[in-house]
């Protein structure tokens, strides 16, 4: 709210990056389970929000809340997004047919290659961006990155900003096995682009087994 430690540091972070990089917010569970959270209160952030310039606000409502989303999408000067909770086309087509969000986010390792790309198509069908969920591996960003090299209506991608990371910290071990050790080619990023893979399926090669190993041993599985 105005006023706010959160607000002041939504400010610094803006002026921090200046006024050409797009900034998003994910508003995030669990504050909307509580009961203590409702749609006037999301169009009121949302109103806030405007000022910083923010590219679109993440889930601030829950993510099944077809009507909810309808009037928040509809009175808030933000895009809205949400999308990583469903897992089929039916899902998505009732915020699709209302209007209830500006950007969808769908996400391959939710619900398969073919239902992303089912909803992908959908989206773009109505003029709706899609930008897919994916806090994940490496194979599930190649499976989004191919997937919306197909489609005109996939501006970005949910990527590990690893300049965020603390060198040597166990986030930074976790995400460097998870996106750059565990396949034999590692997406190519550059200026903030990610490469299409040319090699066959996901284009990322087999599995390397140390990687793997390490990687369930981080999760402890």
């Amino acid at each position: 709210y105005s006023g706010s430690e959160g607000e002041e540091a939504l400010h610094a972070i803006r002026q921090a990056i200046g006024p050409d990089i797009r900034l998003m917010l994910d508003f995030g569970c669990p504050e909307y389970l509580t009961g203590g959270w409702n749609v006037k209160d999301a169009i009121r952030v949302a109103r806030l929000l405007d000022k910083y310039d923010i590219f679109f606000l993440e889930e601030p409502l829950n993510p099944y809340d077809v009507e909810g989303f309808a009037a928040l999408t509809r009175e808030s000067p933000v895009k809205i997004a949400t999308g990583e909770s469903l897992t089929t086309v039916r899902d998505f087509q009732a915020f699709i047919e209302r209007r209830a969000f500006d950007v969808a986010q769908p996400d391959a390792q939710q619900m398969g290659i073919t239902q992303f790309q089912r909803v992908a198509q959908t989206s773009e069908e109505a003029g709706i961006p899609c930008v897919p969920h994916c806090p994940w591996t490496v194979m599930a960003v190649a499976a989004h990155l191919n997937v919306l090299a197909t489609n005109r209506n996939g501006i970005m991608i949910e990527y590990p900003a690893f300049a965020s990371f603390e060198v040597g910290s166990a986030v930074q071990t976790r995400v460097d096995a998870m996106h750059n050790r565990v396949v034999e080619t590692p997406l190519s990023l550059i200026d903030g682009y990610l490469q299409l893979p040319e090699s066959p399926g996901l284009g990322l090669g087999n599995y390397v087994l140390e990687a793997v190993a390490e990687l369930n041993a981080l999760y402890n599985y």
